[in-house]
């Protein structure tokens, strides 16, 4: 498994699959969190580059519909709708 790959599988994992549990329709998540919490260092564009991809909305079904902040950093935030699954 990639690195993106493990970044965006742990972003479901505890921000995404909780959400939908919760019956909630949208979530933030903030870059510098998922990379504190990996043990990750210097490794903020992975985290940014793999949350933000096309990938990852397509597998975890969600949306995005805001991020705000810098182009890699850790106060990047990604805004996702939360799409049902059928």
């Amino acid at each position: 498994m990639s690195q993106a790959d493990e970044i965006r599988e742990y972003a479901n994992k505890h921000y995404i699959e909780p959400a939908r549990a919760e019956g909630r329709r949208e979530v933030t998540i903030r870059a510098g969190d998922v990379h504190n919490r990996m043990g990750l260092v210097d490794d903020m564009p992975a985290v940014c580059s793999a949350i933000g991809s096309l990938i990852f909305r397509k597998k975890y079904h969600v949306r995005l519909i805001n991020r705000e902040g810098p182009t890699n950093g850790a106060n990047v935030f990604f805004t996702f709708s939360i799409e049902s699954i059928v």
